[in-house]
């Protein structure tokens, strides 16, 4: 069984990065980076993240966004719960979302307009290709603010 990990362990970073493009990023980040130095590497290089925050719970929320680089993230999906407030004030308080500038996809389906403009104020939006929001509520008195 060693022979067999050690060969494993020769593979290319490339394939492994192939790999990852269909693993959650929670998976990468808090199992698969654990398993070896070399996969810890390979996770550490790659650079094509797509983070649904609101399947990760707040503590892995945390952990991720310590772990990951945001230049390396791509997707970013905000869905509709109860929990996505909280979410969206914890994602904003732990990362520089000024240095997500390989954004491709950013979608909020349910956010109310006050953390919305909160967060899109802070963006470079540059690489952006696909955008969808689903407001909860609006405050039609921000039309004259904005």
């Amino acid at each position: 069984m060693a022979q067999h990990s050690a060969l494993i362990e020769r593979l290319p970073t490339e394939i492994f990065h192939q790999i990852f493009g269909y693993v959650d990023a929670e998976t990468i980040l808090l199992s698969i980076r654990r398993v070896c130095r070399q996969w810890m590497a390979s996770i550490n290089t790659y650079n094509r993240y797509e983070l649904n925050i609101n399947s990760i719970s707040k503590q892995n929320l945390a952990l991720i966004c310590r772990l990951i680089q945001p230049e390396n993230v791509l997707s970013l999906t905000f869905a509709d719960n109860n929990q996505q407030a909280a979410q969206i004030d914890l994602f904003l308080s732990l990362v520089d979302t000024q240095r997500l500038i390989r954004l491709r996809s950013l979608i909020f389906l349910g956010i109310d307009d006050i953390q919305f403009h909160a967060f899109i104020n802070t963006l470079k939006l540059d690489s952006l290709q696909t955008f969808a929001i689903k407001l909860l509520k609006y405050d039609r008195r921000r039309l004259r603010t904005t």
